[in-house]
Protein backbone atom coordinates (compact mmCIF):
# COMPACT_ATOMS: atom_id res chain seq x y z
CA UNK A 1 0.00 0.00 0.00
CA UNK A 2 1.16 3.34 -1.16
CA UNK A 3 1.93 5.64 1.57
CA UNK A 4 0.75 8.71 1.22
CA UNK A 5 1.54 11.99 -0.86
CA UNK A 6 2.83 14.74 1.17
CA UNK A 7 -0.65 16.72 -0.71
CA UNK A 8 -2.77 14.15 0.95
CA UNK A 9 -0.56 14.76 4.20
CA UNK A 10 -0.92 18.13 4.32
CA UNK A 11 -5.09 18.27 3.31
CA UNK A 12 -5.55 15.37 6.41
CA UNK A 13 -3.75 17.83 8.61
CA UNK A 14 -5.58 21.09 7.10
CA UNK A 15 -9.19 18.72 7.87
CA UNK A 16 -7.86 17.84 11.35
CA UNK A 17 -7.47 21.24 12.19
CA UNK A 18 -10.84 22.89 11.01
CA UNK A 19 -12.57 19.95 13.14
CA UNK A 20 -10.37 20.86 15.98
CA UNK A 21 -11.08 23.91 16.37
CA UNK A 22 -15.01 23.40 15.09
CA UNK A 23 -15.36 20.94 18.33
CA UNK A 24 -13.62 23.71 20.40
CA UNK A 25 -15.91 26.12 19.37
CA UNK A 26 -18.76 24.37 20.31
CA UNK A 27 -17.27 22.83 23.66
CA UNK A 28 -19.90 24.20 26.13
CA UNK A 29 -22.94 25.08 24.12
CA UNK A 30 -23.97 21.27 23.19
CA UNK A 31 -27.43 20.31 24.65
CA UNK A 32 -26.37 16.89 26.84
CA UNK A 33 -27.55 15.84 29.94
CA UNK A 34 -24.54 14.67 31.76
CA UNK A 35 -26.65 11.88 34.08
CA UNK A 36 -27.47 10.89 30.91
CA UNK A 37 -24.10 9.59 29.93
CA UNK A 38 -23.12 6.29 28.65
CA UNK A 39 -19.36 5.23 29.88
CA UNK A 40 -17.46 2.47 28.43
CA UNK A 41 -14.82 1.36 30.30
CA UNK A 42 -12.73 -2.26 28.74
CA UNK A 43 -8.89 -3.30 28.98
CA UNK A 44 -7.03 -2.72 25.57
CA UNK A 45 -7.87 -5.11 22.91
CA UNK A 46 -10.99 -6.02 24.86
CA UNK A 47 -13.69 -5.35 22.26
CA UNK A 48 -14.61 -2.03 23.44
CA UNK A 49 -14.08 -0.61 20.02
CA UNK A 50 -17.04 -2.83 19.00
CA UNK A 51 -18.93 -2.04 21.61
CA UNK A 52 -18.79 1.90 21.30
CA UNK A 53 -19.43 1.53 17.47
CA UNK A 54 -23.01 -0.35 18.77
CA UNK A 55 -24.02 1.98 21.47
CA UNK A 56 -23.64 5.34 19.03
CA UNK A 57 -26.39 3.81 16.75
CA UNK A 58 -28.98 4.76 19.55
CA UNK A 59 -29.76 7.80 18.45
CA UNK A 60 -29.19 11.25 19.44
CA UNK A 61 -25.42 10.64 20.76
CA UNK A 62 -22.15 11.62 20.20
CA UNK A 63 -18.89 9.96 21.36
CA UNK A 64 -16.03 11.31 23.48
CA UNK A 65 -12.90 9.14 22.40
CA UNK A 66 -10.96 7.46 25.31
CA UNK A 67 -9.98 10.81 27.20
CA UNK A 68 -7.65 9.19 29.34
CA UNK A 69 -5.00 9.03 26.62
CA UNK A 70 -2.68 11.25 28.73
CA UNK A 71 -0.53 12.11 24.83
CA UNK A 72 -3.96 13.70 23.04
CA UNK A 73 -5.40 15.27 25.65
CA UNK A 74 -3.82 16.80 28.05
CA UNK A 75 -5.80 18.26 31.20
CA UNK A 76 -5.64 14.99 32.47
CA UNK A 77 -1.78 14.82 32.60
CA UNK A 78 -1.73 18.23 33.77
CA UNK A 79 -3.28 17.72 37.13
CA UNK A 80 -1.07 14.54 38.00
CA UNK A 81 -3.12 11.69 36.46
CA UNK A 82 -0.89 8.75 35.05
CA UNK A 83 -2.17 5.92 32.54
CA UNK A 84 -3.80 3.56 35.38
CA UNK A 85 -5.30 5.77 37.74
CA UNK A 86 -7.06 4.80 40.74
CA UNK A 87 -8.80 7.18 42.96
CA UNK A 88 -10.21 5.91 46.28
CA UNK A 89 -13.93 6.02 46.98
CA UNK A 90 -14.61 8.77 49.29
CA UNK A 91 -11.13 10.92 47.64
CA UNK A 92 -11.32 14.48 47.47
CA UNK A 93 -9.55 15.75 44.00
CA UNK A 94 -11.40 19.17 42.76
CA UNK A 95 -9.58 19.04 40.19
CA UNK A 96 -10.42 15.48 39.00
CA UNK A 97 -13.82 15.91 39.50
CA UNK A 98 -14.06 19.73 37.46
CA UNK A 99 -12.56 17.78 34.42
CA UNK A 100 -15.28 15.00 34.80
CA UNK A 101 -17.55 17.80 34.62
CA UNK A 102 -16.59 19.13 31.89
CA UNK A 103 -16.25 16.11 30.01
CA UNK A 104 -19.59 14.56 30.96
CA UNK A 105 -21.04 18.05 29.96
CA UNK A 106 -19.58 18.34 26.50
CA UNK A 107 -17.23 21.15 27.66
CA UNK A 108 -14.36 19.19 26.71
CA UNK A 109 -13.83 18.80 22.91
CA UNK A 110 -11.27 18.36 20.48
CA UNK A 111 -10.45 16.30 16.96
CA UNK A 112 -8.92 13.36 18.84
CA UNK A 113 -11.93 13.10 21.35
CA UNK A 114 -14.48 13.17 18.34
CA UNK A 115 -12.66 11.35 16.00
CA UNK A 116 -15.78 8.75 16.02
CA UNK A 117 -18.63 11.74 16.05
CA UNK A 118 -19.44 14.85 13.46
CA UNK A 119 -19.65 18.43 14.65
CA UNK A 120 -23.31 17.64 13.31
CA UNK A 121 -23.72 14.66 15.71
CA UNK A 122 -22.47 16.60 18.85
CA UNK A 123 -24.69 19.56 18.21
CA UNK A 124 -28.06 16.85 18.10
CA UNK A 125 -26.62 14.95 20.63
CA UNK A 126 -28.36 15.00 24.38
CA UNK A 127 -26.10 12.76 25.73
CA UNK A 128 -22.82 11.46 25.25
CA UNK A 129 -21.16 7.88 24.98
CA UNK A 130 -17.21 7.65 26.86
CA UNK A 131 -15.49 5.22 25.88
CA UNK A 132 -12.27 5.09 28.39
CA UNK A 133 -9.66 2.94 28.27
CA UNK A 134 -7.35 1.73 31.16
CA UNK A 135 -9.65 3.66 33.40
CA UNK A 136 -11.66 0.68 35.09
CA UNK A 137 -10.08 1.53 38.60
CA UNK A 138 -12.29 4.57 38.28
CA UNK A 139 -15.58 3.22 38.56
CA UNK A 140 -16.13 3.18 41.72
CA UNK A 141 -15.11 6.50 42.70
CA UNK A 142 -17.32 8.02 39.39
CA UNK A 143 -20.46 6.01 40.28
CA UNK A 144 -20.27 7.77 43.75
CA UNK A 145 -19.63 11.47 42.52
CA UNK A 146 -21.59 11.37 39.44
CA UNK A 147 -25.46 11.03 38.79
CA UNK A 148 -24.25 8.32 36.31
CA UNK A 149 -26.82 5.73 34.63
CA UNK A 150 -26.24 2.26 36.55
CA UNK A 151 -22.99 0.34 35.57
CA UNK A 152 -22.85 -3.17 34.83
CA UNK A 153 -19.70 -5.17 34.30
CA UNK A 154 -19.85 -8.01 31.65
CA UNK A 155 -17.77 -10.83 32.00
CA UNK A 156 -15.76 -10.70 28.61
CA UNK A 157 -16.12 -13.79 26.28
CA UNK A 158 -14.31 -16.69 25.53
CA UNK A 159 -12.62 -15.15 22.53
CA UNK A 160 -10.25 -12.51 22.51
CA UNK A 161 -11.40 -8.76 21.86
CA UNK A 162 -9.91 -8.34 18.30
CA UNK A 163 -11.71 -11.77 17.07
CA UNK A 164 -14.58 -11.43 18.79
CA UNK A 165 -15.33 -8.42 16.45
CA UNK A 166 -14.47 -9.86 13.45
CA UNK A 167 -15.77 -13.12 14.35
CA UNK A 168 -19.37 -10.47 15.24
CA UNK A 169 -19.20 -8.94 12.13
CA UNK A 170 -18.71 -11.59 9.75
CA UNK A 171 -21.17 -14.26 11.60
CA UNK A 172 -23.20 -15.50 9.01
CA UNK A 173 -21.60 -14.80 6.34
CA UNK A 174 -19.03 -17.26 6.04
CA UNK A 175 -20.03 -20.93 5.28
CA UNK A 176 -18.60 -23.61 7.45
CA UNK A 177 -18.47 -21.37 10.62
CA UNK A 178 -16.72 -23.18 13.50
CA UNK A 179 -20.15 -24.13 15.37
CA UNK A 180 -18.10 -23.47 18.59
CA UNK A 181 -17.03 -20.01 17.88
CA UNK A 182 -20.28 -19.36 16.55
CA UNK A 183 -21.98 -20.42 19.67
CA UNK A 184 -19.53 -18.42 21.78
CA UNK A 185 -20.32 -15.13 19.90
CA UNK A 186 -23.93 -16.15 20.14
CA UNK A 187 -23.64 -16.08 23.77
CA UNK A 188 -21.83 -12.95 24.28
CA UNK A 189 -23.64 -10.88 21.75
CA UNK A 190 -26.93 -12.52 23.96
CA UNK A 191 -25.01 -11.12 26.95
CA UNK A 192 -24.54 -8.07 25.33
CA UNK A 193 -27.80 -7.34 25.04
CA UNK A 194 -28.79 -7.72 28.31
CA UNK A 195 -26.30 -5.31 29.87
CA UNK A 196 -27.80 -3.13 27.10
CA UNK A 197 -30.74 -3.10 28.65
CA UNK A 198 -29.74 -3.40 32.52
CA UNK A 199 -27.83 -0.27 32.34
CA UNK A 200 -29.39 2.42 30.04
CA UNK A 201 -31.12 5.16 32.44
CA UNK A 202 -31.44 3.18 35.74
CA UNK A 203 -30.35 4.64 38.70
CA UNK A 204 -28.52 2.41 42.00
CA UNK A 205 -25.46 0.62 43.26
CA UNK A 206 -23.29 -1.55 40.49
CA UNK A 207 -24.87 -4.79 39.10
CA UNK A 208 -22.96 -7.24 37.61
CA UNK A 209 -23.78 -9.71 34.25
CA UNK A 210 -22.62 -13.05 33.79
CA UNK A 211 -22.76 -15.49 30.94
CA UNK A 212 -23.82 -18.91 30.85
Amino acid sequence: MASPSLLDRARTRFTNALKDLGARRIAGHLQVDPAKAILIFGAPRGGSTWLEELVRTIPSTATIWEPLDLENNPPFARIGFWWRQHIPEGEQWPEAEALFQDLLAGRMLSNYLTRTSTLADLREADRLVVKFIRGNLLLPWMVQRFPLPKPGVADPPPVRGDQFAEEARHLGQIPGSDRTTTASVRRALSKLSALLQYSFDIRGTPGRLVGG
